[in-house]
């Protein structure tokens, strides 16, 4: 790493760009081979609502040359520079009749946040689109930004986006020589462009960028500007761009067609995707909430059971195509038959009860409800004369007669069936290949390679349910705005090789199969997911874990997979591949646990101990937390040197971290010019001036429990406890 400061060295950062550019050659016909990524640091004024960020260092890499400067002037002259040394946007010299200019890629992590500040900084590249000539910037939403390209062809991607990684993890998983630094840099001092940084603080600052010109080395380039097709900008890209190629090969061969079935109407596609479609199903037992399970009240402990790959086991069911409409009075004809029909119909609840302890329904998947009552955002059921109204499948249907009565159940509206069929093999063909690569690889022998494997695997089934929709939102020179382009529907589904029913029933068919699981294990169910559980009593549930993945390797062995692309898959035959699949949708022991307490959905701590081959705790007990919305590790931090009882006591519904130790943050984004004067606490004093910004600061977490949910739960444990 050679690192240069701009612009007191900026003669001999231009020979050293030089020669490095002449070493360099293009990929992909006009885009540099070379890394190159940007990180700015803020200081930040946070003054009850008064919340400001300004730039006091940039810094740049080109490879494992690193470049910084202390002001805006500054960046705006290296841009300038490195436009002019690599030519950016010049025309390439070609007799080629299709004229190509200079490109280089720019990887920053978390673009969002330095975009916010050069928004108004640098020129931005014209496009044509549908909603007319736009700035070519790509954006998930308002404050979501994945690509930017400037006017002279340097196109700022997101790594964050393409690898939903911190910068440490990225770091560390791809076992990149240079790592993040952590907490070399305090946040909270006050800084301007002539305050001095210590050596520490400069690595820090330089190792943001490194990271990931390493990054690209390693990885980027070899895989996406050297390999075929688009380079992905979203982790989910990557795996859509593989189906689609791998579609449109089959295709070609008249082995796959375009899928019929795909909702006639915008209005159908919506009422699919925002009504009938659930994700997974995790939810807490409310007859434990805020109950500590110990050795004492379970001596033969919780065990912690994993579901293997619960999604991709899923893509070896049957699934709709097309609908068709019939009468309500028919619907009897096929909402039992749950093998070979799917159905989707709208229907009115009343005077509803759980069978169990545990709630099925989820509130905002309610079109209507009147009198309920809710248990952690669930409905447990509705006064007698109370009602909800929702849009279900056969397989929920299935869930609601083993989860609920209720007095009375009308349908609304029209009722939709389609026969089910085998998914087509262009899909199946890529699950089965990044399984069988999850189950040949070893992951001690290429670590990064097995990571990237399950990292793909999991997104196909994010794919199958990724939505058509997208708001549209244009740069407008400040902020984003929402575009008023409307989007021909007509012309979308003709494209599409993916049904959106595929995957609202892939998610049906996982939460179909956890709900049997827990009447499997019935009261001693205390916290499920989509792929884990904690279940009480392991001993009395050793014969029904077995006879469970018994039947499920059975239904692996019968599945007909000869019509498969084994080279696509990198197998020899369907015998080996099945040899391979057998495991997929299992039960596997994770952990045995010794202490337990939950305080509801995505809330819980445990004392846990890893386990050898046949299920028998090894080496010491260590503690897990896990809450939505809090950093586990900055809660056990908190806690350090105190003993297990203080941690489990601490671990209730007034938990508290105080800004700075919870890790979280809030946002202020700045659109308009704003100036401060700032003394950094060597005495120095400057003005600084931001044209926009945005800016991140600190804020408490809190535990609180919801009314509602308190009295809920410790009304029906009064009722568990008298046997009511």
């Amino acid at each position: 790493m050679t690192v240069f400061e701009y612009p007191r060295q900026k003669y001999e950062l231009i020979a050293a760009l030089e020669k490095l550019r002449d070493q360099t050659k293009l990929v992909r016909g006009n885009t540099w081979d070379v890394g190159m990524s940007f990180d700015i640091e803020t200081t930040q004024i946070n003054v009850e609502e008064y919340h400001h960020a300004y730039m006091y260092i940039w810094q740049f890499a080109v490879d494992d040359i690193v470049i910084y400067g202390r002001t805006w002037r500054a960046f705006n002259d290296f841009y300038n520079t490195l436009v002019r040394v690599f030519k950016l946007g010049q025309e390439i010299p070609s007799k080629a009749k299709t004229k190509r200019h200079y490109k280089a890629i720019c990887l920053v992590h978390n673009l969002s946040f330095e975009f916010s500040f050069i928004k108004t900084r640098l020129p931005w590249q014209i496009k044509k689109t549908k909603c007319g000539y736009v700035p070519n910037i790509f954006t998930k939403d308002a404050h979501n930004v994945v690509t930017a390209v400037t006017s002279n062809n340097l196109e700022f991607r997101c790594t964050l986006n393409l690898t939903d990684k911190s910068l440490a993890r990225l770091a560390k998983d791809y076992n990149l020589e240079h790592q993040k630094q952590i907490g070399k840099l305090d946040y909270s001092k006050y800084r301007n462009s002539q305050t001095p940084l210590t050596k520490e603080e400069l690595d820090y600052c330089f190792y943001d960028v490194i990271v990931l010109t390493e990054f690209f080395k390693k990885y980027y380039s070899p895989v996406y500007l050297h390999g075929t097709g688009k380079i992905p900008t979203t982790k989910t890209s990557i795996i859509r761009n593989e189906l689609r190629s791998h579609f449109e090969k089959l295709n070609k061969k008249g082995l796959a067609k375009y899928p019929k079935g795909f909702p006639s109407t915008e209005k159908s596609y919506k009422y699919l995707m925002n009504w009938v479609y659930r994700g997974g199903y995790t939810h807490a037992n409310a007859a434990y909430t805020a109950y500590e399970l110990t050795e004492e009240t379970d001596p033969d402990g919780i065990d912690g059971y994993d579901f293997k790959s619960s999604y991709p086991a899923r893509f070896f069911d049957k699934f709709p195509f097309e609908f068709f409409e019939i009468a309500k009075c028919e619907i009897g004809n096929y909402i039992y038959d749950i093998e070979n029909y799917a159905t989707i119909f709208t229907a009115k609840f009343t005077g509803l009860t759980s069978r169990t302890t545990h709630s099925l329904e989820s509130l905002h998947k309610c079109m209507e409800t009147y009198k309920v009552f809710v248990d952690n955002g669930r409905i447990s059921g509705t006064e007698k004369d109370g009602f909800i109204i929702v849009a279900l499948t056969e397989l929920d249907f299935d869930n609601y007669k083993k989860f609920y009565r209720w007095e009375k159940m009308e349908i609304i509206g029209n009722v939709f069936v389609s026969k089910k069929k085998p998914l087509p093999s262009y899909l199946i063909d890529l699950d089965c290949k990044y399984y069988f690569k999850k189950c040949t690889m070893n992951s001690l022998v290429d670590p990064i390679g097995y990571m990237l494997v399950k990292q793909n695997l999991n997104s196909i089934y994010g794919l199958c349910v990724s939505s058509i929709f997208h708001e549209n939102y244009v740069f407008n020179g400040k902020d984003f705005e929402l575009s008023s382009f409307e989007v021909d529907y007509e012309k979308m589904r003709e494209k599409q090789i993916l049904l959106p029913q595929w995957g609202v029933w892939i998610s049906a068919l996982a939460r179909h199969e956890e709900c049997d699981r827990i009447l499997y294990f019935g009261c001693d169910m205390i916290y499920a997911d989509t792929d884990s559980c904690k279940v009480r009593n392991p001993l009395n549930h050793k014969n029904k874990v077995t006879r469970y993945n018994k039947n499920f390797d059975k239904k692996i062995m019968k599945a007909n997979l000869s019509k498969l692309d084994f080279d696509f898959i990198g197998c020899k035959d369907e015998t080996e591949l099945k040899n391979n699949l057998l495991g997929l949708g299992r039960f596997v022991h994770e952990s045995h646990i010794t202490r337990f307490k939950t305080l509801g959905c995505k809330r819980y701590i445990m004392l846990e101990h890893d386990i050898d081959k046949v299920g028998n705790p090894i080496g010491d007990a260590h503690i897990v937390a896990k809450c939505a919305g809090m950093k586990s590790d900055r809660f056990l931090d908190m806690m350090k040197g105190k003993s297990n009882d203080e941690i489990f006591d601490k671990f209730d519904f007034e938990l508290e971290l105080p800004s700075g130790i919870s890790g979280k943050m809030a946002n202020c984004y700045n659109i308009e010019k704003h100036s401060d004067f700032i003394v950094d606490e060597y005495g120095n004093g400057e003005k600084m001036t931001e044209k926009t910004s945005v800016c991140l600061f600190p804020i408490p977490f809190r535990m609180r429990g919801f009314d509602d949910y308190i009295t809920f739960f410790k009304a029906l444990q009064i009722k568990i406890q008298r046997r009511i």
